[in-house]
């Protein structure tokens, strides 16, 4: 197998661990019998930043966040794909979206 190229496309919308931890404290830190679970979760998984879809005080239904992501998802993977074939392949390239 060759890879002739690839790319990466991140969502804006950059955060640290910490902050998010804040966040999720502050949101749900009471529905949890003990709210020390999420800060073992968070220092276990290892990572110092997170790019979500949208802020973490963007939309607050399910659904609508959901259906959000999946837009930013297809958004990124047509921009990485784009990036990682290069300009003499963009002309083409012929994107679907559902």
């Amino acid at each position: 197998m060759h890879i002739a190229s690839a790319a990466a496309a991140l969502s804006p919308y950059k955060f640290s661990q910490d902050v998010l931890h804040s966040a999720l404290i502050k949101r749900w830190g009471s529905k949890f019998d003990d709210p020390r679970f999420l800060e073992r979760l968070h220092d276990r998984v290892r990572v110092e930043t997170r790019s979500l879809s949208l802020p973490f005080t963007g939309l607050a239904i399910w659904g609508e966040a959901n259906h959000h992501w999946i837009e930013v998802a297809q958004t990124l993977g047509e921009e990485a794909l784009r990036a990682a074939l290069g300009p003499a392949f963009r002309s083409e390239l012929v994107l679907l979206r559902c």
